[in-house]
């Protein structure tokens, strides 16, 4: 058994849930994961995968606009996206707009280092904003997990 998550700056990736299994009425919830930075994403995946969530992890807009849930679902419990994905086109509030409109998630939260009142204010808009450095962060994601249907 691996040791408790206490820093979302951990580097280690738990390894993904056996494959092949069926999914039931009782499958773990899916969770899409976004973030262009490797480490953080490796680390909040972890962190979800811990929960016994099923997690689909990707470090762009366009992956996460392709990226489907794992059958029976038909949309992901959640999204936990950046706001900055490294992409001048399209920011991470773009992302969960599209996703949102299309039905490929059923909620949003932000995991960010923003700062901008203004940014901030078009990303609460459509789920709440965790900050990237908060120590409380994994508790946070841990509660929020439990509680997906």
């Amino acid at each position: 058994m691996e040791p408790p998550i206490t820093s979302l700056r951990s580097y280690v990736c738990a390894p993904a849930p056996p494959s092949g299994s069926s999914a039931t009425a009782s499958s773990p919830p899916a969770i899409l994961i976004v973030d262009d930075d490797p480490n953080v994403l490796r680390a909040v995946t972890r962190l979800a995968r811990s929960t016994g969530a099923t997690v689909a992890s990707v470090t762009g807009a366009t992956a996460a606009m392709s990226t489907v849930p794992p059958p029976p679902r038909t949309a992901f419990a959640l999204a936990i996206i950046d706001i900055d994905l490294g992409d001048p086109d399209q920011d991470g509030i773009d992302l969960a707009q599209g996703l949102l409109h299309l039905g490929r998630v059923r909620r949003v939260v932000f995991y960010s280092a923003e700062t901008d009142p203004e940014t901030l204010r078009r990303a609460t808009a459509f789920g709440p904003v965790i900050p990237k450095g908060d120590p409380a962060a994994p508790t946070r994601f841990t509660a929020m997990f439990a509680r997906l249907p």
